[in-house]
């Protein structure tokens, strides 16, 4: 099976939070792409499921709508980003950028 990513992922721990509009459950990234994320979570939701999801980037906060596209049961689940506003996607961008280049 291919990986059908639209982007490479780049390994990225952080502290995060999901809403879906029921509760709001905190939870750790693990990887991170311009279109999508992991997330670490005991409680994933549905495939298909839209959320809300806050990412702590040191003294940054990028908020994101998100779809849930995958999940591993008790483990975590794959989403992929549908909005992200202009200075989220800014700090995105450079955050991967500084990861490509090695500076975390």
């Amino acid at each position: 099976m291919g990986d059908s990513r639209k982007a490479p992922r780049y390994v990225l721990r952080c502290r995060a939070e999901i809403n879906d509009w029921a509760a709001v459950d905190d939870c750790v990234l693990r990887n991170v792409s311009l279109h999508g994320c992991y997330v670490e979570t005991t409680r994933p939701l549905a495939v298909g499921s839209e959320i809300e999801l806050l990412l702590f980037l040191g003294d940054r906060t990028v908020r994101a709508g998100a779809k849930v596209r995958y999940v591993h049961r008790s483990i975590g689940m794959g989403v992929e980003f549908t909005h992200l506003g202009p200075e989220a996607l800014f700090i995105l961008q450079r955050l991967i950028r500084d990861i490509d280049a090695g500076r975390d």
